[in-house]
């Protein structure tokens, strides 16, 4: 899976349809059901984290209760465990998955809007144990437990952060920095699976002690951290670096110039695809400090790097002009009658395939906002080289349809999912199917019918959909049922 689906508005299945599989999240185990989260091993699904909030033991303390699933709803591991808070408002942030162990993270919503105080727990599915809480401060991993965490005042205040895994190897717990709407890297260490510290992230000293370095995570796995390396001189950015790590020992394995002369390159997917890492995503005219508007969006592009070294592999473009063959197009990407062509969702199957898919928008009038009209896929082959390009009328919408996309079962295709989100009576799920075999896409449709209750789409293993259904408990409801959640065969092969 390569993006998780958005909770979204309220819907349900139609009466007509029969569920695969079902699962009931009971109020006898005790306290409000707080998070529903999907873990998984690389892009494969591995199961579900369901969390419940049992009690507040005191003014500085919350006491919680995990379940871990399997991809079919099995029960595999559950224990309770406590961790410290400083104000009352915490949430979990964070679920990670990775070779028999579970990283849960919590935050703290902050004055200002913004989330701090971030710590962690570390299970192992197995044995059930639950780790001591610990965090990351000022370049300490420090315990939590029966403590609480240090105020803005402190040096040893964070302002949250992020995990990150590699797979089978262990997790970088990162510290952010917050700049405007911008949360950045400031620094990190790298823990391995049962949560001893194995080295601290290397960051880079700027020429004067007003420029600096702050980072971005784009990929990892088992032998490598790919970071961009943001450089500033106080709060102005300057350009960026790709920084390539050992996963095993945290040394420098690459540090090269990332910035494009006259092109301002926006990622959309980006992975290590044998010794390379292979970024894709839509270019923008100006430069690494231009600002990625519509109106100077030029088109897509594939770039990537040596794992060693860091040198250009492949740099290639194309421009929306080179579309004008398949659609009425402009330089900016506008498609005549349909609006702006924004993608979405890049994906580069087994063979070397490239799939690429978006949708169109234009202004709306009535609605002061965008209406989203079609959906629109390319194949590209294995030098970047478009090869088809093809739209499917859908609704109109005055909300982005795009959700996630999947490989579909024994990884023989892919599945890009669209989300009609406010139709009057009825959403529809469009799922733009591409089959590895024939090369070829086609369009399925799954209709959903309005109900009164709260209900979301969450993520499900390949070849179904799943629906997460919330309760409350009133008289309809006296066994306290806090929600159900469904998985449905989807016919997409």
């Amino acid at each position: 899976m390569k993006k998780l689906l958005m909770l979204f508005l309220i819907i349900f299945m139609t009466g007509s349809r029969v569920y695969a599989q079902t699962y009931e999240i009971l109020g006898n185990l005790g306290g409000e059901l707080e998070e529903f989260k999907s873990l998984y091993d690389g892009e494969e699904l591995f199961g579900y984290l369901e969390l419940h909030k049992l009690d507040k033991i005191d003014a500085r303390q919350n006491k919680y209760k995990y379940i871990i699933l399997d991809k079919n709803f099995n029960k595999i591991s559950t224990n309770e465990f406590v961790i410290a808070r400083q104000v009352p408002n915490q949430r979990l942030s964070q679920a990670l998955f990775n070779k028999g162990k579970v990283l849960l993270g919590f935050t703290e919503l902050a004055s200002g809007g913004f989330y701090k105080n971030q710590q962690y727990v570390l299970i192992d599915i197995k044995t059930a144990e639950v780790k001591k809480p610990f965090t990351l401060q000022n370049y300490q991993l420090m315990n939590t437990e029966n403590t609480v965490l240090k105020d803005s005042f402190d040096k040893f205040y964070n302002e949250g952060g992020l995990a990150y895994k590699a797979k089978d190897k262990g997790f970088l717990l990162a510290n952010r920095s917050i700049s405007g709407s911008y949360s950045f890297m400031k620094n990190g260490i790298f823990i391995d699976l049962d949560g001893n510290q194995k080295w601290i992230l290397p960051t880079k000293v700027g020429e004067t002690p007003e420029h600096f370095y702050e980072y971005d995570f784009l990929a990892n796995d088992e032998k490598s951290i790919a970071l961009k390396a943001n450089y500033f001189k106080k709060k102005k950015y300057l350009s960026s670096k790709l920084l390539i790590l050992d996963t095993e020992n945290g040394k420098e394995s690459a540090f090269s110039s990332m910035d494009e002369s006259g092109k301002k390159l926006v990622i959309n997917t980006v992975k290590f695809i044998g010794d390379d890492l292979v970024s894709i995503g839509e270019y923008y005219s100006g430069d690494q400090t231009s600002a990625a508007f519509t109106m100077n969006k030029l088109g897509i592009f594939k770039k990537s790097y040596k794992r060693n070294g860091g040198n250009v592999v492949t740099n290639s473009y194309v421009p929306f002009t080179d579309l004008a063959t398949y659609v009425p197009i402009d330089v900016n990407g506008k498609i005549a009658k349909e609006g702006f062509l924004d993608f979405k969702d890049f994906e580069i199957r087994p063979d070397g395939t490239h799939l690429v898919f978006g949708e169109t928008f234009k202004s709306d009038f009535m609605s002061g906002g965008y209406k989203f009209t079609e959906l629109f896929y390319l194949i590209l082959d294995q030098n970047f080289k478009v090869v088809k390009m093809a739209s499917n009328e859908v609704n109109k919408s005055l909300y982005p349809k795009y959700r996630y996309g999947q490989s579909i079962q024994n990884n023989n295709g892919y599945a890009s999912f669209f989300i009609d989100p406010d139709q009057e009576k009825k959403l529809v799920l469009n799922i733009l199917v591409y089959n590895d075999a024939t090369k070829s896409f086609k369009l399925e449709k799954i209709d959903l019918e309005k109900k009164d209750s709260n209900t979301w789409f969450f993520a499900a293993k390949n070849g179904y959909v799943g629906l997460i259904e919330y309760f409350k408990k009133d008289k309809k409801n006296p066994g306290g049922k806090q929600a159900e959640l469904h998985l449905e065969k989807i016919y997409i092969e």
